[in-house]
């Protein structure tokens, strides 16, 4: 290669010229670092005004409830929707003329006013009302009879009623005789039974013990069949004597349909649908004699007997 070709070589830079270039290089970089951090410190400024608007924007939607839009402001309403919301949802509180001031509050260690008779009586329970379905009308009818038109055993039929039918007490009639017969309203039709009769409806009674039928056989001078089963009368005692016969005869030929009602000893009072009482019947006309227990109405019966000298008083 020759010598006119060759680029010369700068000549070399001594270490002052050094220095300079690298104090005025140093210069230009914190410069340069200067402006970027400037620049960078507005990017956050302007960051972080733009998301307390769209926070602002969002918590004032979420408290008039209206949805946030957008990203930016489904994020702002998930962080500030628990604090919002709540302040929003509860009313706001203004004096007003009817609270009382906190010194009108009687201090803690008063004791209240003790209460007079009048607010005593006030906090007393009210009786409960009675149920409705109670009636202290109702009736139950114990023995199969008639209503009749009237008050009296021989007073016109109206209709047949049977034992356990219910029916309305409209009120009570005494006869001259002592005889008690009440008018009642039945399901169907309305008349007069006799007092003993019915009872009250409340009462509770073992209806299976009733024995309800007709007169099938005379067993002897107090027993009798009924629907099957032997009942033995109340209130007599049985002799022998041909008025046993005819006893059994009659009752064979009229058949009575009869209700029985149970009386201690296993033994029964039974009365026909004509309100005839077999005992007392059979009293009067001198075939049993009145037992020691019998009602008083037994030993009158007897004694009619007696006088008239009927069954085994003819003796």
């Amino acid at each position: 290669m020759s010598a006119s070709r060759m680029t010369p070589r700068p000549p070399p830079r001594s270490i002052g010229s050094i220095a300079r270039i690298l104090v005025r290089d140093q210069a230009t970089i914190l410069l340069a670092i200067g402006l970027f951090s400037l620049v960078l410190v507005n990017v956050m400024i302007q960051t972080r005004t733009v998301s307390g608007s769209q926070r602002q924007i969002a918590g004032r939607e979420v408290a008039a409830g209206k949805p946030a839009e957008g990203p930016a402001r489904s994020a702002a309403e998930a962080e500030i929707a628990a604090a919002v919301a709540p302040r929003a949802t509860q009313p706001a509180t203004t004096p007003s003329a009817a609270t009382p001031p906190v010194s009108a509050v009687p201090p803690p260690s008063e004791a209240p006013p003790e209460p007079t008779s009048d607010e005593l009586a006030a906090l007393a329970p009210s009786a409960p009302p009675a149920p409705a379905n109670i009636d202290p009308s109702r009736r139950r009818i114990i023995v199969g009879t008639f209503l009749r038109a009237a008050p009296g055993a021989l007073a016109a039929k109206v209709v047949r009623v049977v034992p356990g039918e219910s029916v309305s007490l409209i009120g009570m009639t005494d006869l001259p005789d002592g005889a008690k017969w009440a008018e009642v309203q039945g399901e169907h039709g309305r008349g007069y039974l006799p007092g003993f009769a019915i009872e009250e409806a409340s009462r509770d009674r073992d209806s299976t013990k009733i024995i309800f039928g007709v007169v099938g056989g005379v067993i002897d001078g107090n027993t009798i069949e009924v629907a099957g089963r032997q009942v033995r009368l109340a209130g007599i005692v049985a002799t022998t004597g041909p008025w046993n016969e005819q006893f059994r005869e009659r009752m064979l030929r009229e058949a009575p349909t009869v209700t029985c009602t149970p009386r201690e000893n296993d033994r029964y009072r039974c009365i026909t649908e004509d309100l005839v009482d077999l005992a007392e019947l059979l009293l009067l006309n001198g075939a049993v004699r009145v037992d020691v227990d019998a009602p008083a109405s037994y030993a009158d019966r007897e004694a009619e007997a007696q006088k008239s000298r009927r069954g085994l008083w003819r003796r």
